[in-house]
């Protein structure tokens, strides 16, 4: 589970505070949260230095909190499909292709129909038509009529 991945993100760090080697610090949070590790935590006193894994630092603000917000991307292989710990399993089949949808634009003349035909192994899901809604004469054709003077916009997907 994420604290299992979070565990192991923060088992290579280090926390210090500069001001004593025998200071205490107590993390109230800890997480990742879209490629960034989260830590929070209380210090003792008011205004402490901590340092995370001896890059970053951050100063307790007067209520003695302090937070690191740390890019983070765990190494391939330690964390799973939920964000597991554990090694990543086979990989998978290839998906199928992405739908392509093509559009296709055709001038119409008033008082004769306006159709466009998709070619063979496509359907024709939609058109924009200037007088209304589109008809969908079959799986493959689609109209605005007789009466639309204006070009007609048609969509053909395979």
């Amino acid at each position: 589970m994420r604290v299992a991945c979070v565990a192991c993100a923060c088992e290579s760090l280090v926390l210090s505070v500069s001001q004593s080697a025998e200071a205490r610090i107590r993390l109230t949070d800890s997480e990742i949260l879209a490629g960034l590790l989260v830590v929070a935590g209380r210090t003792e006193r008011a205004h402490e230095s901590i340092t995370l894994d001896g890059k970053f630092t951050a100063v307790s603000d007067r209520h003695r909190r302090f937070a690191f917000q740390v890019p983070y991307h765990p190494p391939a292989g330690q964390t799973g499909e939920r964000g597991e710990a554990g090694s990543a399993g086979p990989k998978g089949e290839p998906g199928a292709p992405a739908l392509q949808i093509r559009q296709v634009r055709h001038d119409c003349t008033s008082g004769s129909d306006c159709a466009v035909a998709c070619a063979d192994g496509e359907i024709a899901p939609n058109a924009v038509c200037a007088t209304g809604p589109a008809t969908l004469r079959d799986e493959g054709e689609i109209s605005c009529g007789s009466a639309n003077a204006a070009p007609m916009i048609a969509f053909c997907s395979h």
